[in-house]
Order: structure tokens, then sequence, then C-alpha cells
């Protein structure tokens, strides 16, 4: 009988603090975060299962870069050189969205940076799960003269 009632006076106690009741509604909210549906449509993924890739691979998206890319004519004037880091968004069709400079040098070679990333093809897209994701990816863009 002296068990029962210190379990019961333990629960009572538990339930009536402060730390146990924010403890509850964590636990609530977790719940409800994890009921929350999956919409991969929106998700930004930036590790997946297979990543992202150029058509052709790694070497025929440096061959579109040196092909497509025009160094501006004021960076060529004033000997500017380096790399642009880019970021961008390979959507679950394979499409380029959402390009924009992490890093950059000069506005002539940040916008430049933009635009053959802009231009690129279809990419073949990412996957998590057996399912086409949209995947964040990052890109050095060289320009040397």
């Amino acid at each position: 009988m002296k068990i029962l009632i210190i379990v019961v006076s333990v629960l009572f106690y538990m339930n009536t603090t402060p730390a146990y009741s924010n403890f509850m509604q964590e636990v609530q909210i977790i719940d409800t975060i994890n009921c929350i549906p999956d919409d991969s449509t929106e998700t930004i993924y930036t590790i997946v299962e297979q990543m992202p890739s150029f058509t052709g691979g790694n070497e025929a998206l440096k061959e579109y870069l040196i092909k497509n890319l025009k160094y501006p004519e004021k960076a060529i004037k004033d000997s500017i050189q380096g790399k642009v880091f880019v970021t961008f968004v390979v959507g679950q069709s394979g499409e380029i969205k959402d390009v924009k400079v992490l890093r950059g040098l000069t506005d002539e070679l940040n916008q430049e940076a933009i635009r053959v990333v802009s231009d690129m093809p279809t990419w073949a897209p990412g996957k998590q799960s057996g399912k086409n994701v949209n995947v964040q990816y990052n890109l050095p863009i060289h320009f040397k003269l």
C-alpha cells in the first residue's frame, strides 16, 4: 500500500510541476511536427541519395562553361580574375532556378556567372527515396585571363 501511495504522489507531483508541463508541450509539438505531410515539391535538399548532374557529366559542364562564358570587357581591361561562387536549385524536372551569387568578384563578373548558369540546359534531377526532388547546388565559376 505504501508503494502505491508513493507512485501516485510522484505522478501527481510530475503533473503539477512547470518542467513536466513544458516537457509535455514539447512532446505534443514534436508529435504535431511529425504529422505534417511530406511536401517534397516545396522542400529544397542540400544532400540527397543521388545528386543532380549536368547532362553529360562534369566534362560536359566544363565544356559548356568554356563555350558560353563571355568575359566582360571591363574585367578584361581591369585584369580581374578569380572565382565567382554561385548557388542554384536544380528542380524536380532538372530545371535551373533561384540562381544567386554566394561570393563574387565584381558586378560584371557576378552577372555573367548568373547569366551562364541561368541559361544552362536541363540537368538530371536529384533523387531521394527514388523520387525526383529539388536540390541546392553550389558551383564555382572560374574567370581567368
